[in-house]
């Protein structure tokens, strides 16, 4: 699985702010004609400036969801329209980013049902590719998981779908009300609740523009700050920004105050955006919190069944104090 697939290295901003008028960008992730081996929790609430903590401060994160003392695997059903809101999150057990993000689906939709509906809709994937990973998992799987059929390739047209991982809100009569990553789902749902989710999109735009300028001009702390607090809770475009960042080694204290704030946009379950954060703090020259980090998303990666090899060496490099690749 190659890194820029699994972070989301791309431009992947058109698509996470996207909304009612589809765009008809590609995003990081499209199905292979062969499936490779696998490899983000509300929104915080946006802090001033002043009172961003600093980067390398590692956010406390929630216990992990603890295993299914008997786990069964989520029945894969066709999906049926209940006539309510519905986040449709497309997900395909051949993509990297969509298996490191999967337990932060699960708790979005802790969080948000019953009043949101959400689901995970197969794409390219079978029911018993799903259900075999699903065995893997240790941790609860509790998520409506809707089969890769007519009515979710449907779906996947209404929603302008061309890769993964993406997902999808939809109203009461089933039009497209925004679609983005998974990991921004939580601060739109939120908005959407309060009934300011097209002030929500446009201050994201407004984020995407603040964040492209922070990190052209990376020794502007003004800036930075302002784009960090415009950004709060996208944890889609924050990794997408930095992961790019953290792996050449460039704009580091960006990279790594986007992906702290983003393992906390996603409660710390995403393994993916917890390694960016890892690794532009190891490059920054913390190792403890670095360690913190990796070590964070080598539990939620074991919760998972483990399917993060690049990750796993990043991680041994950390804990020996090696310089990681």
């Amino acid at each position: 699985m190659s890194r820029e697939n699994l972070h989301g290295y791309g431009l992947l901003l058109s698509l996470t702010l996207a909304a009612c008028e589809p765009s008809g960008a590609a995003s990081s992730t499209t199905p292979p004609s062969a499936a490779p081996s696998p490899s983000q929790a509300p929104a915080p609430a946006s802090v001033s400036s002043s009172q961003a903590p600093a980067f390398e401060e590692v956010p406390t994160w929630p216990a992990l969801p603890q295993p299914a003392e008997s786990p069964r695997p989520p029945a894969v059903t066709s999906y049926v329209s209940q006539q309510k809101p519905t986040l449709v999150v497309f997900f395909g057990t051949w993509c990297g980013g969509c298996v490191a993000s999967v337990l932060s689906d699960v708790e979005l939709a802790k969080r948000f049902s019953p009043r949101v509906r959400v689901g995970l809709a197969l794409m390219a994937d079978t029911d018993e590719a799903f259900t075999a990973f699903a065995r893997g998992v240790r941790a609860p799987l509790a998520i409506e998981v809707w089969r890769d059929d007519p009515k979710t390739r449907a779906l996947k047209e209404r929603c302008d779908i061309h890769g993964l991982p993406m997902s999808c809100l939809l109203d009461e009569s089933g039009a497209m009300l925004w679609r983005g990553e998974p990991g921004s789902a939580a601060r739109m749902l939120r908005a959407f609740e309060e009934g300011r989710l097209p002030e929500a999109v446009a201050s994201a735009a407004r984020a995407a523009e603040l964040v492209d300028a922070a990190r052209a001009a990376s020794s502007d702390a003004a800036l930075r700050a302002r784009a960090l607090e415009a950004a709060s809770g996208l944890a889609g475009l924050e990794n997408a920004v930095a992961w790019p960042l953290a792996e050449k080694g460039e704009a580091l204290e960006l990279a790594a105050s986007l992906a702290r704030d983003a393992t906390s946009a996603t409660s710390g379950l995403d393994f993916a955006i917890l390694d960016t954060y890892a690794l532009a703090l190891w490059k920054l020259g913390r190792p403890g919190p670095a360690l913190a980090a990796a070590t964070r998303a080598m539990a939620v990666c074991d919760a998972l069944g483990g399917h993060c090899p690049d990750e796993r060496t990043r991680y041994e490099e950390i804990k020996a104090g090696a310089k990681p690749k």
